[in-house]
């Protein structure tokens, strides 16, 4: 173990795991199993400034908070990933130690990955891959948003849902917040959980934007601006810098 075994937390890293049993922070990327970022929106002034937090969990814990410096004690960001991300036990020792050994490691992917999986039901081959046809599939209890970690509660909070793949429910606000850090890196947005193209017709915080949709000549995808449809079928028509 790259840092020594600790019986207890200190101080400070207790109270970092205090604060992220309570704290509210957006997962908006993951670049492999154990690094995430972390999108903190600063309520104060509108909340136009945004946070972004890069977490890394290994041999050694790291955080963007502090330059991914080694450090004594664990941040709120660290906590929450161990806590909410990976789903750790606060009773579980491992929450609080600096480092984690590659069987520790491993076991908090393993357990975490079927998670998921059970979410996500067996896609059917034979579905048109053209339209949106998976059906809303019925928030079920222990259900969380795979963005905030939070509870799927659908009395206190609005949802949207993957249209063309799992059919799991998201909070829509923080699906907003997920669609515009990938617009940020020029991706494609994509289900958080399994990964299906994210169709327009649930989230779309500017109408202007057609996120998902693909243009049929030059494959840019989502499309800003007017689109048109074919009246005959389903084929969606080329936008109008590409005519």
């Amino acid at each position: 173990r790259a840092a020594k075994w600790r019986s207890k937390p200190d101080a400070a890293t207790a109270s970092a795991l205090r604060e992220a049993a309570t704290a509210r922070f957006y997962l908006v990327q993951e670049s492999g199993p154990t690094r995430f970022v972390l999108e903190e929106a600063d309520e104060a002034g509108g909340g136009t400034r945004q946070s972004k937090f890069t977490v890394v969990i290994g041999s050694r814990h790291a955080c963007s908070c502090t330059g991914m410096d080694e450090r004594p004690q664990l941040c709120v960001h660290i906590c929450f990933v161990l806590l909410k991300v990976l789903r750790i036990p606060p009773d579980n020792p491992i929450v609080f130690q600096l480092s984690m050994v590659d069987d520790e490691i491993e076991k908090a992917i393993s357990g975490r990955l079927q998670a998921v999986k059970k979410r996500i039901p067996a896609q059917d081959k034979a579905a048109s891959p053209r339209l949106p046809v998976v059906q809303r599939r019925p928030v079920a209890s222990g259900d969380i948003c795979p963005i905030c970690q939070e509870d799927m509660d659908p009395s206190t909070n609005t949802l949207t849902w993957c249209t063309a793949g799992c059919g799991n429910n998201i909070h829509k606000a923080c699906m907003q917040h997920y669609i515009k850090h990938q617009l940020s890196l020029e991706k494609n947005v994509k289900c958080p959980l399994c990964r299906a193209p994210w169709i327009e017709t649930t989230v779309r915080d500017n109408s202007d934007i057609h996120y998902g949709s693909t243009c049929k000549i030059c494959r840019a995808t989502n499309l800003r601006g007017p689109r048109y449809r074919c009246l005959y079928c389903v084929v969606m028509l080329p936008r109008d810098a590409c005519h």
